[in-house]
C-alpha cells in the first residue's frame, strides 16, 4: 500500500506592505483664486489603499495667517483680510498614517487673493 503523504502546509501570508496615503483631490483644488473679505474653505479628503486603512492624520504648515485646518472635518477655512490681499500665499498639507513607520503625501496649495475694492 501507498504511504499517504502528508499535505503541504500553506506559506503564512506576508504581512501587506505599507502604502503612502494619498490625497483624493481634484487639480484645480490645489490653486485658486479669492476675493479678501470673503470666507473660502475646502474639504479634504484622503485615503489609504490597505484593506485594514491606517488612520490618517492631516497636518497644516506654512499657513498664511487666519488659515486653520478642522481636524475633525479635514476642512481648510480662510477669510483673508484687507491688508492680505492683493497676494499670492502657498501653505502646505501633509497627510500621514500610523503605521510603525508611517507614510506621507504632501500637497502644495497656492491661493491667489484679489482686491475687492
Amino acid at each position: 500500500a501507498e504511504a499517504l503523504k502528508p499535505e503541504p502546509k500553506p506559506e503564512p501570508k506576508p504581512e501587506p506592505k505599507n502604502q503612502a496615503p494619498e490625497f483624493v483631490l481634484k487639480p484645480e483644488a490645489l490653486k485658486a483664486e479669492i476675493s479678501e473679505l470673503a470666507a473660502w474653505t475646502l474639504k479634504l479628503e484622503a485615503r489609504d489603499a490597505e484593506t485594514k486603512a491606517d488612520k490618517l492624520k492631516l497636518t497644516l504648515t506654512d499657513a498664511p495667517a487666519g488659515l486653520t485646518l478642522d481636524k475633525k472635518t479635514n476642512t481648510l477655512a480662510w477669510t483673508p483680510t484687507e491688508q492680505q490681499g492683493p497676494g499670492t500665499f502657498k501653505f502646505r498639507v501633509k497627510v500621514e498614517d500610523d503605521a510603525v513607520l508611517p507614510l506621507v503625501e504632501e500637497k502644495t496649495f497656492e491661493l491667489a487673493v484679489k482686491e475687492v475694492n
